[in-house]
């Protein structure tokens, strides 16, 4: 997998996992701390 590929299947994670939490618990509830952990990833890889 090049570095493009890997750059869309971490955005794609973290966007799978925040429409999860929001489903699960509301926009207004969920933190970014919460979706990065689903995710896997860094929470400065979100930003």
């Amino acid at each position: 997998m090049n570095r493009e590929e890997k750059k869309r299947a971490t955005r794609q994670k973290i966007i799978d996992s925040a429409l999860e939490m929001f489903a699960e618990q509301g926009y207004e509830t969920t933190t970014v701390q919460e979706i990065t952990e689903r995710a896997g990833v860094a929470k400065g890889t979100f930003f």
